[in-house]
């Protein structure tokens, strides 16, 4: 991939999604774009760039949602939570008075 495409993916992906990609991910840009290629009937990714480029909005949007994760799942990673349970909320409970409430603020996040 040109150096200008990965800049403009890497610039879009950032500004709507706020994941960074640097020059090490030129790979999973590849990967991750030549579906998305094929689906708007172009050959190589670099004339999907061009696309998105010339203001095409369905084009950003697929590229966009192809580069993010989307991945929904809370209890994904079993072992924090393993600990959460098994060690930090046994160390809450014996630290405050009987009966007290405990409150959790969990942020969503990906």
């Amino acid at each position: 991939m040109k150096l200008d495409d990965l800049m403009l993916i890497s610039s879009i992906v950032h500004r709507r999604a706020g994941i960074v990609l640097g020059r090490e991910k030129d790979y999973l840009i590849d990967t991750r774009l030549a579906p998305i290629a094929r689906q708007f009937g172009h050959l190589s990714i670099e004339k999907l760039v061009d696309q998105i480029r010339r203001g095409h909005p369905e084009a950003e949007e697929a590229a966009i949602e192809a580069m993010t994760t989307n991945e929904t799942l809370f209890f994904r990673d079993k072992q924090p939570f393993e600990h959460f349970t098994n060690l930090v909320i046994p160390n809450l409970v014996q630290r405050r008075p009987p009966g007290s409430t405990i409150r959790i603020w969990c942020a969503a996040c990906s």
